[in-house]
């Protein structure tokens, strides 16, 4: 299925999906299940995304798999498709307002006592999680990665002056902004092999952090209570 240039796929999520169908000569009757990128990311990309997800599930009686979007922005890069041998790799997408959304995949094969011992001491590069740019940079170039780091997403060409310049030694992977479609279908089949699915009724995006209008709401409701 060819990629569209748009910000938002609102309005063509459900062609695409009937496009993609198409084009592998399937009805949607024939799927096993349904891969949905949980976040970080777009609050509304997310909401939309998941939305339509959850609704082909309940329609066609099918398993909901949620996988961390960072982690399939990396996926591709982390060894298990096309890197040999498998190096760390640091996801990161706009998180707007000055932040990033960043997730180090570190594959078994890399770890190191001592990279293990260095991300003890920041255990939220780990998972997914919110940064200011600059605090990122200066917690990943502490573990000492050096050249085997390869780094991914489009927070790198919307902070690379704190990134791309604070890890200098690191290899950029690719310019792909956004995790492929892909790379989501082949996490939710590892996660459908594992016997794993999301809850279908109480599932929600990742977002992580608050959106702008709600921030704005609890900085207005601070300075109140400080009144």
């Amino acid at each position: 299925m060819r990629r569209h240039s748009v910000s938002t796929h609102s309005e063509l999520l459900l062609p695409l999906i009937a496009e993609c169908l198409g084009e592998l000569g399937m009805q949607a009757g024939a799927l096993s299940a349904v891969a949905c990128g949980a976040g970080p990311g777009s609050f509304t990309g997310l909401r939309i995304g998941l939305s339509t997800a959850k609704g082909l599930c309940f329609a066609l009686g099918l398993p909901l798999l949620l996988v961390s979007s960072l982690e399939a922005l990396a996926h591709r890069a982390l060894g298990e498709v096309a890197q040999s041998p498998p190096r760390p790799v640091l996801a990161v997408l706009d998180a707007f307002r000055g932040q990033v959304f960043a997730r180090l995949c570190v594959p078994t094969q890399a770890r190191t006592a001592t990279l293990s011992e260095r991300l003890a001491s920041h255990p939220q590069l780990a998972g997914d999680a919110v940064w200011a740019p600059a605090a990122l940079a200066e917690a990943v170039a502490s573990l000492g990665l050096g050249q085997e780091l390869l780094l991914c997403g489009g927070g790198l060409d919307r902070y690379p002056r704190e990134l791309l310049g604070g890890l200098p030694e690191a290899v950029r992977w690719d310019d792909d902004p956004a995790p492929h479609p892909l790379d989501v279908a082949q996490l939710g089949a590892r996660e459908l092999g594992a016997g794993r699915q999301a809850p279908l009724q109480s599932s929600v995006p990742n977002y992580i952090c608050v959106s702008a209008p709600e921030e704005a709401l609890l900085r207005l409701a601070a300075g109140s209570g400080a009144g």
